[in-house]
């Protein structure tokens, strides 16, 4: 794809193309910074020459760009500031490519297409022969590709597109040298580096709960399968409620998915919150099942589902990025209890939550060049929420893995739980440990461990008794089923 061009000479088409970039020039990056493994970036240069061009060097560059604009309020002051700076973090060059290509030129057939070739590369070598300026080389009519890689480290800062204070973006730029007099010949390509989890994270496998006892009054034990959730899928909200004094009722429950972002630059700190999304559940009596404990006292259990956004213009992912920005959310649960006296109580309690972007879900997010936008001095801040223009146009992932599978099932054979089963994380909230967390006796931090190792200690009896009684035949030993 040939995104720019700059000079106006129609006899050359210069353009840039990864290798190893998934669709709309993504590249992953697998897992946490501190334990992701290395990324390689390869790419080719395309050139299309319609006559001989004469090149003194040519090379690559990777840039990385931050642009960083928060608004804040310093203590005993009404003034609003500004936290904000724009730079270079990133600069990689591939110096001093070897001008040795593949020439392709149209033939009849192979073997006229073998002629074309080296009679290109002859009269390569023939005019390179010839007296002219040192470094010079003259390209022959035809298509060059010239191949460029650079291994990446694990930690390499990730792209962060659509947050309303900060964005990180990255692009290569292709440069050919002429003779002095000449512009310079150059293509821009962005990349996006988007980090996802690996698939043997512990927030993959591990549940999150969360206890606290309200005023004497009411104990909550809230729940989800898995700690982390990826963007754009549902996750399942356990809540375990048990009343520690009589008459009292449960009058509403609003659950908000909160971000808290830390921003630093030298001497100032900025904390930022925003609220991405809300659920309400204003009669939960209805959806409650009640149940008795051990002691047969009354509980309520209530589960519902909380649906993530899948716009990167809404949420952003939980990232800690340069040493700079640290982006991370929690679930806030809300709840709003009725005393005998007709008094309203009301309790909060959080959940924290990793989310994460899967290269199976289609995100939307926005398609800007900010490397073409003019610097902030010249720009108005509009920082908020509220005055900030989230469009979208475009989607990363929309041609995965998931809607691969999915288009080639029939429409009616589509369901919900098939498209739960391919997500990331799977149905979790049916193992084991999940069901344990009930309300036979208070929640506290001893029981919750006790209850915790009872059940490790009952799937490693179940397991061990499996692999016991069940057996192979020969045939199958050497076959790996995991």
């Amino acid at each position: 794809m040939i995104l720019y061009q700059e000079g106006k000479n129609q006899s050359v088409k210069f353009s840039i193309q990864l290798e190893n970039a998934l669709s709309d020039d993504v590249i992953l990056l697998k897992g946490e910074p501190f334990d992701a493994p290395s990324v390689l970036l390869s790419g080719k240069l395309i050139l299309e020459l319609t006559e001989p061009l004469p090149v003194n060097s040519m090379q690559v560059r990777l840039l990385g760009k931050i642009r960083l604009n928060v608004p804040f309020k310093r203590e005993n002051s009404k003034d609003v500031n500004f936290l904000r700076y724009e730079r270079y973090f990133l600069q990689k060059t591939w110096n001093k490519l070897k001008l040795e290509s593949v020439l392709s030129l149209g033939g009849k057939s192979n073997q006229n297409e073998k002629k074309n070739k080296l009679k290109s590369i002859l009269t390569f070598w023939k005019l390179s022969s010839k007296k002219r300026k040192p470094n010079v080389h003259i390209l022959g009519k035809g298509r060059h590709e010239f191949h460029f890689s650079r291994v990446l480290p694990g930690d390499f800062a990730e792209s962060l597109y659509g947050h309303p204070n900060v964005f990180i973006a990255y692009q290569l730029v292709a440069s050919i040298s002429q003779n002095k007099g000449k512009p310079d010949i150059v293509c821009r390509q962005p990349v996006r580096f988007i980090r996802t989890l690996n698939i043997q994270s512990l927030d993959l496998m591990r549940p999150e709960v969360t206890e606290e006892i309200f005023f004497d009054m009411v104990g909550i034990c809230a729940s989800i399968p898995t700690k982390a959730v990826a963007l754009g899928t549902t996750t399942q909200i356990n809540c375990n409620i048990r009343p520690l004094a009589e008459g009292i009722s449960l009058h509403r429950v609003v659950t908000t998915l909160v971000e808290t972002a830390f921003y630093k630059h030298r001497v100032d700190n900025v904390q930022k919150i925003r609220k991405i999304t809300k659920l309400r559940i204003k009669d939960p009596s209805r959806n409650a099942i009640k149940t008795f404990t051990e002691e047969k006292q009354e509980a309520w259990k209530l589960n519902f589902d909380f649906e993530i956004p899948k716009n990167l213009t809404k949420v952003t992912q939980d990232c800690r990025i340069l040493e700079t920005i640290k982006v991370f959310h929690h679930l806030e649960i809300k709840m709003l209890f009725v005393k005998p006296n007709g008094k309203l109580k009301k309790s909060t309690i959080n959940i924290p939550i990793t989310l994460y972007i899967s290269d199976c879900i289609a995100l939307a997010t926005q398609h800007r060049e900010y490397f073409r936008e003019p610097p902030l001095k010249y720009r108005l801040p509009p920082l908020d929420k509220e005055k900030s223009d989230h469009s979208c146009d475009q989607f990363i992932f929309d041609n995965g893995r998931l809607w691969y599978l999915l288009s080639s099932k029939p429409q009616n054979l589509i369901n919900n739980d098939l498209v739960s089963q391919l997500l990331i994380p799977p149905n979790y909230y049916r193992h084991h440990f999940d069901k344990k967390i009930e309300w036979s006796r208070p929640c506290t931090g001893e029981n919750y461990l006790e209850r915790a190792e009872d059940t490790i200690v009952k799937v490693v009896g179940t397991l061990q008794h499996l692999n016991e009684r069940q057996t192979f035949p020969p045939s199958y030993e050497h076959i790996n089923l995991g």
